[in-house]
């Protein structure tokens, strides 16, 4: 992976898989131990989180320890961990602040 960072700017926003089941696990607690409206709340700031993240090129702190290239950044008690090419915001995964996160869990979709 080159030690260049990726131009500043907007990028294509890109959520894969592991990030998508993530989410919907996320929202699947959410609605069955707080509410359906907490679940739809934490919806609309995870999308708008994204979103933004895509619009401003370059946000978060480095993740290197656990991957290269990785950054992440939090909502709520979310961490957002995610990799910037030149084109793209790659959403790798959206895992809750408590949880112990190593490499393993980044480890086989560190070039995607």
């Amino acid at each position: 992976m080159s030690t260049t960072p990726p131009p500043l700017g907007p990028k294509t926003l890109h959520v894969t898989d592991p990030a998508r089941a993530d989410i919907d696990d996320a929202l699947d607690y959410l609605a069955r131990e707080a509410s359906v409206r907490v679940a739809l709340d934490f919806a609309d700031e995870i999308g708008r989180s994204l979103a933004n993240l895509a619009d401003v090129g370059h946000s978060g702190v480095s993740r290197e320890w656990l991957s290269p290239g990785l950054r992440m950044t939090t909502v709520g008690r979310y961490c957002i961990y995610f990799r910037l090419t030149d084109t793209e915001t790659r959403i790798i995964r959206v895992l809750h602040g408590a949880r112990d996160v190593g490499r393993a869990l980044f480890d086989d979709i560190a070039g995607r």
